[in-house]
């Protein structure tokens, strides 16, 4: 049902250790009694041998599957791993012989039992946690956890440390109040080597060269602000609709978070350049090499003169 090219199974490249263990959201950091489950599946080999085979192999099937979605925390509408809640069904079996033969074992069975009692405290504590959203639900990070484990309320300044928070809806504005980002010029086209100076767009030509670069080259980091801008010339009449300015990443060719703002032009606009500015996060990228590209799209028809296509990048210091 997902038609989003920058999300999808990277079935050859599975986020599996971002799954299981990040502080974003991974499982067993989160549910850490479910290792328990993890240390039981060889354990039944030996004492449900007619179960061994069944359960090894659907949890690593079901955990390869899961963990190649490449948006692998599935989303904020969930405290821990919510896509393998289905499998502890099947993972109470290996859960049960874990906790069975260790509680056999001399010397052991009080450990076991004050260990599991505070596995499931921790986890019913962190579910509170997540309920008073004390933890966010998806943009944690270590430095985030660590300041806020054991915590009922989020302490002073904590809110810095979480992943950036991205807007839900298409109009994005920068702000950088606190100067927590430095700013880089990416790419300026001028079209100074043209005969006038300016891009002519047409039905026949109507995109203006394109800024084109990798995400692993346009930032380190795991996000940037981008602010790209133009100019628009305005004669003595208005052929139809203007063009846009379009920001765009793309995954094997195809498009995501697309975004195309068109000039606004004012009613008395004649024989002027409109300069028009769009600010925008990058998204969630499916891979480092998915492209960034910015240009303007003469959409209407009409022939338009285009001048001064800028990027500038804001990344976290």
């Amino acid at each position: 049902s997902y038609v989003n090219p920058g999300e999808g199974f990277d079935l050859a490249t599975p986020h599996t250790m971002d799954f299981l263990f990040s502080f974003r959201k991974g499982w067993l950091l989160y549910t850490p009694l479910m290792v328990l489950a993890l240390i039981g599946i060889p354990s039944l080999a030996r004492w449900r041998r007619e179960a061994f085979a069944a359960v090894l192999v659907f949890f690593l099937a079901d955990l390869w599957v899961i963990s190649s979605w490449s948006c692998w925390w599935y989303a904020g509408g969930s405290f821990s791993s919510r896509s393998l809640v289905p499998a502890y069904a099947v993972l109470a079996l290996p859960l049960g012989v874990a906790l069975q033969r260790l509680i056999a074992v001399r010397g052991l069975r009080w450990p076991v039992v004050a260990i599991t009692g505070l596995l499931v405290a921790l986890n019913l504590f962190q579910t509170w946690q997540w309920t008073a959203r004390v933890l966010p639900k998806d943009r944690i990070t270590g430095a985030y956890y660590a300041a806020i484990f054991g915590r009922t309320a989020v302490p002073p300044g904590a809110e810095r440390l979480l992943l950036v928070e991205r807007p839900n809806t298409p109009d994005e504005h920068f702000t950088d109040e606190e100067g927590r980002y430095a700013e880089r010029l990416l790419a300026r086209l001028t079209y100074d080597d043209l005969p006038d100076s300016m891009r002519v767009l047409t039905p026949d030509d109507p995109f203006a060269p394109a800024v084109d670069i990798p995400f692993a080259v346009l930032t380190g980091r795991d996000h940037a602000w981008l602010r790209a801008s133009a100019r628009l010339w305005v004669g003595d009449t208005l052929p139809v609709a203007p063009p846009s300015l379009v920001v765009a990443f793309h995954h094997d060719g195809a498009a995501y978070k697309y975004r195309a703002v068109p000039w606004t032009l004012p009613a008395d606009a004649r024989r002027t350049w409109v300069p028009l500015t769009v600010d925008y996060l990058t998204p969630e990228v499916r891979s480092p090499q998915d492209d960034l590209k910015v240009y303007v799209w003469n959409e209407h028809g009409g022939t338009w003169r285009v001048d001064d296509l800028q990027v500038q990048v804001y990344e976290r210091r």
